[in-house]
C-alpha cells in the first residue's frame, strides 16, 4: 500500500503511482511521484522538508471539513503545509490545495527559510481558499523571502483563488510561456518582490484591496489584465520595464477604495514604444 511504499523508500527515491491513493501518513523525505494518478492527503500542518516532485501524477491536498493533523508533534492548526525545501510539478502534473476558513485552516503554505515552487511543462499548480474573508491568512507566506522564488515554465498554469491574501513578503516571481492567475482574494492578492514575465499571460482581477503590487516588473510580449480590484490594479516600488510587445489592461479598479489611484509608481517605469496601456474606468 502507499503508506509502506513511502515509508520504505529512501530519500530521492521514486514511487511509481499504479492507482489513486489516499495515504493515511505525511513523510520528510525527499520524494518523486510519478504515473498518470492522483494522491490525496486530507490534513492540516503537514511540516515537508525536503523536495517533492510530482512528475506527470496529481498531488491534491485537502485541509476542510475532513482534515486532520498531519503526523507530527507541532501541526500547526492554521496552515495546510510549512514548507522548508521545494515542491516541483512537472510534465502535465498537477498540485492542487483546498483549505476552508471555517474550519480553522486559513493559509495553504507558509515558510520561514529558502523555498522554491517550480511549475513546468504543461503542469498546474493551485491555491484555493473558502470563506477567507475576515480571516488572517493567504495562499502563500513567507517568513523569510531571500532566496525565495515561484518559477512557472513552458505552458503551465499557476493560479491562487478565493484566498484572503495571495502571496506575501516579496517573492521572485518568473513567468514564462505561461499563465499566472490570482483571483477572487478577500484582501490583497500580492505584495512586493520582484515580477518577471516573458510571452506570458498575467491576471490579477477581483481582489478585495490590491491587485499586483511588486517592487519591479519586467515584461516581455506579455498581456497583463488587472482589473475590478478594490483598490489599485498595478503598484511598482522601483525601477520597471514595459516592451513593446506587452499589454497592459488596467480597468474598473478602485472600487471599494481610492488608494494610490488606478496604478501607481514609486521608480522610474518605461513603456517602450508600442506597447499597450489602457487605464478605464
Amino acid at each position: 500500500d502507499i503508506d509502506t511504499a513511502i515509508e520504505n523508500a529512501n530519500d530521492n527515491d521514486v514511487i511509481t503511482l499504479l492507482s489513486d491513493v489516499n495515504p493515511t501518513k505525511t513523510f520528510y523525505k525527499s520524494l518523486t511521484f510519478t504515473g498518470n494518478r492522483k494522491i490525496t492527503y486530507d490534513v492540516y500542518g503537514w511540516r515537508y522538508t525536503g523536495n517533492l516532485t510530482i512528475d506527470g501524477a496529481t498531488l491534491i491536498i485537502n485541509s476542510d471539513e475532513f482534515r486532520v493533523a498531519a503526523n507530527n508533534s507541532e501541526a500547526h492548526n492554521w496552515v495546510a503545509m510549512e514548507l522548508n525545501g521545494s515542491l516541483t510539478v512537472t510534465n502535465s502534473g498537477k498540485i492542487e490545495f483546498n483549505f476552508d476558513s471555517k474550519y480553522g485552516t486559513y493559509t495553504g503554505i507558509y515558510s520561514n527559510s529558502d523555498v522554491t515552487i517550480n511549475v513546468l511543462n504543461s503542469s498546474k499548480f493551485y491555491i484555493n481558499g473558502k470563506n477567507t474573508k475576515g480571516t488572517s491568512g493567504q495562499g502563500i507566506q513567507l517568513g523569510k523571502t531571500a532566496g525565495t522564488g515561484i518559477f512557472v515554465k513552458n505552458h503551465s498554469e499557476f493560479k491562487i483563488d478565493g484566498t484572503n491574501r495571495g502571496y506575501v513578503n516579496s517573492p521572485v516571481v518568473y513567468v514564462e510561456d505561461s499563465d499566472f492567475l490570482v483571483v477572487n482574494c478577500t484582501n490583497n492578492a500580492s505584495n512586493g518582490g520582484t515580477f518577471t514575465a516573458i510571452n506570458s499571460n498575467v491576471t490579477f482581477t477581483n481582489n478585495a484591496s490590491l491587485g499586483l503590487s511588486t517592487k519591479t516588473l519586467n515584461s516581455t510580449n506579455s498581456t497583463f489584465i488587472l482589473s475590478d480590484n478594490g483598490y489599485s490594479g498595478l503598484v511598482l516600488g522601483d525601477v520597471s520595464k514595459i516592451d513593446g510587445k506587452s499589454k497592459m489592461y488596467i480597468n474598473n479598479n478602485n472600487k471599494t477604495a481610492y488608494r494610490y489611484g488606478a496604478f501607481w509608481v514609486g521608480g522610474q517605469t518605461t513603456f517602450e514604444s508600442g506597447a499597450i496601456l489602457e487605464v478605464n474606468n
